[in-house]
């Protein structure tokens, strides 16, 4: 064995060498992560998309997922509308989403949850009779109600985190406060020089 590879060895088994070496395979660890991370080749960016991206059917705030919620399940009610397998999915996507949507928006919790729970029943009224079905009494006028109820709901949901931002408060002027020592209307007199 050389000199160099005895150094090594003896190197590696003091506590300072398995350190280094633990930095190092920490380090290596680090840099291939940071390579992996959420970036993809152009090849794979085409065939998958991104997990960060925003699908272009899902509403940016709760009024308009509500109003999507009724105007699509009215949609997939017609003999047209029935036959868009891409539609149903797109309106069972939204009614997935209405939690999370809720979430984002100013609703307190207790609101949230009505909104968490409607959305549960109207999914489950979508699976067992889906728009375009005959419908039972009940169902329509269960689905009627619940939607009604979220209407009123987002009404109350005001602008999203996310979404739809409230327009900034025009500034304000600033007005000097009540203890400000008021301005005087003249100018402080000086006194005339003497003559030298």
């Amino acid at each position: 064995m050389s000199d160099s590879s005895i150094r090594l060895s003896e190197t590696l088994s003091t506590t300072r060498g398995r350190a280094v070496v633990a930095c190092l395979g920490v380090l290596s660890g680090l840099i291939a992560a940071s390579l992996g991370g959420c970036s993809n080749s152009n090849a794979e960016a085409e065939e998958e998309p991104s997990e960060h991206a925003r699908p272009a059917h899902r509403p940016h705030d709760l009024p308009e997922a509500v109003a999507q919620v009724r105007g699509r399940w009215a949609a997939l009610a017609t003999p047209e509308g029935a036959l868009q397998p891409v539609r149903r999915t797109e309106l069972a996507d939204i009614l997935r989403w209405l939690p999370e949507i809720a979430g984002e928006s100013q609703l307190n919790e207790t609101d949230w949850s009505d909104v968490a729970t409607i959305a549960t029943e109207l999914a489950a009224l979508f699976e067992r009779r889906p728009p375009g079905s005959p419908d039972g009494g009940n169902d329509a006028t269960r689905r009627t109600e619940l939607l009604e109820a979220l209407e009123r709901l987002s009404a109350q949901a005001g602008p999203t985190i996310y979404g739809h931002r409230p327009a900034p408060d025009p500034p304000q002027p600033l007005s000097p406060p009540d203890d400000a020592v008021p301005a005087l209307a003249s100018p402080i007199p000086v006194p005339p020089t003497a003559p030298e």
